[in-house]
């Protein structure tokens, strides 16, 4: 159960969001895909920066919001 502002706030958990985005990468993940599907490289890497800006601006949260580490 959420007991905090921060976690009340969003509609999924974080593990349910990252378990997603884990098959979004294995699906997306073919070894020669730079060369067949350049749009797919550069999605992936959409996909990845903003995921690595959500998990830092969490981290930074964390003490403020929830008051722990």
């Amino acid at each position: 159960m959420p007991t905090s502002t921060v976690s009340k706030s969003f509609p999924v958990s974080d593990a349910d969001l990252g378990s997603v985005i884990s098959v979004v990468e294995l699906l997306m993940g073919e070894p020669r895909r730079w060369r067949r599907m350049p749009w797919m490289v550069e999605l992936f890497s959409l996909l990845v920066m903003s995921l690595s800006s959500v998990s830092v601006l969490l981290i930074m949260v964390q003490p403020v919001a929830v008051g722990a580490w």
